[in-house]
């Protein structure tokens, strides 16, 4: 076992590498070998949080995992961001890859959910994997990144690629799944691989490289090819997406039926040395490749001692039951919009925004045995009856809730005390942002005229909008980082502006991105910094052309343009990073009355 997670470690690695400078191709390229020739390899987060995995496996799992994650892991990019910025603020899983995080259903899932099925393979991968991928991913991107899970283990013990394939599509959602059909009835192998390029992004609907369904497609194709180490993992390399991480996986899985002499050619290029990026904190970083590779292996259980002929036997496998762990994963999968408070108590959200209203109602769902006299605190006005009763084993109890942000100043959380406990419950914050429209777009000029709205920022004063009718600046609230208009659009094309001032520090470099379809124009302190028309699905990460880099005065004035053509109107993420890449939550200053 632990010979054949080695082979399957260098894989990892010279995947890693091959399809790094590929990210994002607009066209398939077909690869001889590396392109450039590395002189060492790539650095990968992926691969650092492999070993920070094995770290906690090996030596710390009294800790929580994601505790121990926010001790040692630190890398404040893509979908990350948003699960850090959320554990931070006090969520916990599944909810804080859930919760207010527009890139919950990115890539970076698949090449961790990889680890739990190779390197900690065994009854538990996959509640250990929902535990690690549901820290920054939700919907698709958890379901996939489950799925590879799944699939890992399976390619482990022995399975077949379709075997193996035929175990995760219960897990996948939509998307991946109607994906995964269409590519199984495919002659992957026999097709050219610009059409499998093109094929790939009209059946995802999108031009995203961070989409985690467009990369697990990819991956599948990999699999799928069935023309051996190399030409697979080339293949896989030149179809673009998020390559560096594709090619990682596919190359892992590959190497499982492979040898040290196959791989050699690719490893030897790599040098000697691991090359470790900057967000592994407090840990000693491996030195050389085989330092880290040892590192990874040591959770890996050893194979159980021969008793008969042992230079003939094959090396036992795990045995695991997949059935179970794919019926372990659609369970835990059942429980995404869960805040887990403890043990025995969680707690059911379910945020409603009307744009002037924000209410929060879930229920706290205990499950015993306790004495369940429960009482709650909050700078929020609560609406509950609070229970008194005792429950017995395995008996549980829904305790409704609604609340709603009041004038008082605090903390956006309730204290629950039950018994001698005290526990802090945090509650999702709206985002507050002013709005005016629907204005006219008439044969849809909108990209080319400035409105008078977006020249005068004060309430009371009436703008001539949409139908004749006259429209006003007036505050409104959203989910934190996402603006949904469609329903204020009616079904119509127009124009809606948006607009706030937030406090920043002065003088430091942030970045602010507006994401959405068709998309829009937007000023930051009156200079504009975001225009474009964008008919596909958008990717929201802080990328060309969503997004702009900005030093920072103390109050900043940001004034969106959000259009509307004939077709509806995506959701639009809308949110600022801090130069180290961290979410903000910058305080909205409010308006006067003209």
């Amino acid at each position: 076992m632990r010979d054949r997670v080695a082979i399957a470690v260098r894989g990892a690695i010279i995947g890693s590498t091959l399809g790094s400078p590929m990210r994002g191709a607009k066209v398939f390229k077909s690869l001889p070998f590396y392109d450039p020739i590395p002189h060492r390899m790539a650095t990968s987060e992926t691969l650092e949080w492999w070993y920070v995995a094995s770290e906690w496996l090996t030596w710390d799992r009294k800790t929580p995992l994601n505790d121990y994650r926010r001790k040692h892991w630190n890398y404040s990019t893509t979908e990350t961001a948003f699960g850090i910025r959320n554990w931070d603020l006090g969520w916990r899983g599944p909810y804080c890859g859930a919760f207010a995080n527009p890139l919950s259903d990115g890539v970076r899932s698949l090449g961790r959910g990889l680890f739990w099925g190779l390197i900690a393979c065994g009854p538990d991968s996959i509640r250990l994997a929902f535990d690690d991928l549901s820290f920054d991913h939700a919907g698709e991107g958890l379901r996939c990144g489950l799925a590879v899970t799944i699939l890992s283990a399976a390619m482990l013990q022995g399975s077949s690629v379709t075997e193996s394939l035929g175990l995760i599509q219960p897990l996948l959602g939509h998307r991946a799944k109607k994906l995964l059909d269409e590519l199984l009835e495919m002659n992957i192998g026999g097709m050219d691989p610009q059409d499998i390029y093109q094929i790939l992004r009209v059946r995802t609907q999108t031009e995203n490289a961070h989409d985690a369904v467009l990369n697990f497609g990819i991956v599948i194709c990999g699999l799928l090819l069935g023309k051996g180490f190399d030409p697979s993992i080339r293949f896989v390399a030149g179809l673009g997406g998020e390559a560096g991480e594709n090619t990682l996986i596919v190359a892992s899985l590959l190497a499982l039926d492979s040898s040290v002499s196959v791989l050699s050619d690719w490893f030897k290029p790599l040098g000697s040395d691991f090359v470790a990026g900057f967000g592994l904190m407090g840990l000693d970083i491996p030195r050389s490749l085989e330092d880290f590779i040892s590192a990874i292996l040591r959770p890996v259980a050893e194979p159980a001692p021969f008793t008969v002929a042992p230079d003939l036997e094959p090396e036992p496998l795990v045995g695991l039951n997949l059935a179970e762990l794919v019926d372990t994963a659609r369970a835990l999968l059942e429980a995404e919009t869960v805040h887990s408070v403890d043990d025995k108590i969680t707690w059911q959200v379910l945020a409603n925004w009307d744009g002037k209203r924000h209410d929060v109602e879930g229920a706290l769902c205990y499950r015993g045995p306790m004495a369940l006299e429960p009482t709650l605190k909050s700078s929020w006005n609560i609406a509950t009856r609070e229970p008194k009763s005792k429950l017995a084993e395995g008996e549980t109890f829904k305790q409704g809730i609604i609340a709603r942000p009041s004038t008082e100043s605090g903390q956006a959380a309730m204290e629950l005390r039950l018994a001698d406990q005290t526990h802090t419950i945090p509650l999702p914050e709206p985002m507050s942002l002013y709005m005016c429209g629907p204005l006219p777009n008439v044969g849809e000029e909108a990209f080319l005229k400035e409105y008078p709205a977006e020249k005068s920022l004060t309430l009371g004063e009436t703008f001539m909008g949409r139908s004749g009718l006259g429209a006003q600046w007036q505050m409104m609230s959203f989910p934190a980082f996402w603006v949904d208009l469609e329903e204020l659009f009616i079904a119509s094309p127009g124009v809606i502006c948006l607009a706030t001032r937030v406090a920043l520090p002065p003088g430091e470099s942030h970045t602010l991105v507006f994401s959405g379809s068709p998309g829009g124009v937007v000023k930051l302190n009156g200079q504009e910094v975001i225009r474009y028309n964008d008919t596909h699905t958008p990717s929201y990460l802080a990328e060309s052309p969503y997004s702009a880099t900005f030093q920072a005065n103390a109050i900043n004035e940001i004034v969106v343009r959000v259009i509307r053509n004939n077709q509806p109107l995506a959701p639009i993420a809308f949110y600022i990073l801090d130069a180290s890449g961290k979410v903000l939550n910058p305080t909205s200053q409010l308006w006067e009355k003209s």
